[in-house]
């Protein structure tokens, strides 16, 4: 077994709506799958998937890889914290008042709820229940 750091490579890119695009490749074989990430239980099911796919690679080292990887796909500074290029992670607290500054929270005429939110250069309205 070996770590990531070899010749498998891993790329994470945004795909909308909260899914990623992850693309991991070792040789010949290659790995596409559009997935969230934002829980370690969605990450511990890719790195299970990525494992199983590319046996000679360990699934604690790629789970370890893909949590970095998440990180700084959803860290809106690339995931430096700015001091030294430390990467510190926002608490679970912390990333949901992130999210709740960006949104914006009113009622249609009905009394019924809504949400605002931009998505990919869009705001897009969302009726909450």
């Amino acid at each position: 077994m070996q770590g990531v750091n070899g010749s498998l490579k891993i790329d994470v890119t945004e795909a909308g709506r909260g899914r990623f695009r992850v693309t991991a490749a070792s040789g010949d074989q290659t790995f596409v799958d559009e997935t969230l990430l934002g829980s370690e239980k969605d990450r511990a099911a890719l790195a299970a998937k990525l494992a199983s796919v590319f046996a000679d690679y360990d699934a604690a080292a790629i789970r370890d890889r893909l949590d970095q990887l998440a990180y700084q796909a959803c860290s809106p500074a690339g995931g430096s914290d700015g001091v030294d290029g430390d990467r510190s992670r926002d608490s679970q607290a912390t990333m949901l008042v992130k999210l709740a500054e960006s949104l914006e929270l009113w009622h249609d005429p009905k009394g019924e709820a809504w949400m605002t939110i931009d998505v990919d250069g869009h705001r897009e309205h969302w009726r909450l229940r």
